[in-house]
């Protein structure tokens, strides 16, 4: 199942998701923390935050960048939740580009990188771990666009979860799946499934990455 099926209709309009996208653009660009969505629209519900997401990352392909994965945890009812990675977003070294973001910090997790290509739909995580080098230890710098201050999930999808950037460390395999978090190897197959859906399948070099034990939450 792809994240795409779960959840209600949208409380706002077409033209509201691509706005909102945009001012979290600008927030992230400018590195200036906006008031969290629900504070103007406290309608603003999942399905909503699911489209500004998306919206944000179609402008960012216009753009000339590529999708080049997702990363998932669980969320607080614990349902995965999605955050798309572009090529932008991928740090070639350890090195995080302070300057870029507002207030940093960094989680580990742990990464598939395909290897193969993989046709839509994505049957279970034994095609993704066929098709991959297997498990691989890596950084996800989190980032909120977001003043301190209460936010809702549908705020948190909304920011594309706080992803800002991603370092997979090399070819350095990781432990086994038993240090996955809870739900994570469903969250690999939502995610796959998701971006299979979205470019009509998966590319060699995508990146899936999911939580460690204990690092679940945000």
């Amino acid at each position: 199942m792809t994240e795409l099926e779960n959840g209600g209709p949208p409380a706002l309009e077409p033209g509201d998701h691509r706005r909102l996208a945009r001012v979290l653009l600008a927030a992230a660009r400018e590195r200036r923390p906006v008031e969290p969505l629900s504070a103007c629209y406290p309608q603003l519900n999942v399905a909503d935050g699911r489209r500004i997401r998306d919206s944000a990352l179609a402008d960012r392909l216009a753009e000339g960048e590529r999708l080049a994965g997702a990363v998932a945890s669980p969320g607080r009812a614990g349902e995965p939740r999605l955050a798309w990675i572009t090529n932008s977003m991928v740090l070639t070294d350890a090195k995080v580009p302070l300057a870029d973001l507002i207030d940093p910090h960094v989680e580990p997790r742990l990464a598939l990188r395909l290897v193969e290509p993989l046709a839509d739909p994505i049957g279970s995580v034994s095609a993704l771990v066929r098709a991959s080098r297997g498990l691989r230890l890596c950084l996800e710098v989190v980032d909120s666009r977001y003043a301190p201050g209460p936010t809702t999930m549908a705020d948190e999808i909304a920011d594309n979860c706080g992803t800002a950037k991603l370092y997979v460390a090399g070819d350095t395999a990781a432990p086994g799946a038993d240090v996955l978090a809870d739900g994570a190897i469903d969250a690999l197959v939502m995610l796959a499934a998701s971006v299979a859906h979205k470019q009509g399948g998966l590319e060699p070099g995508t990146l899936l990455v999911a939580p460690l034990h204990g690092t679940a939450g945000r």
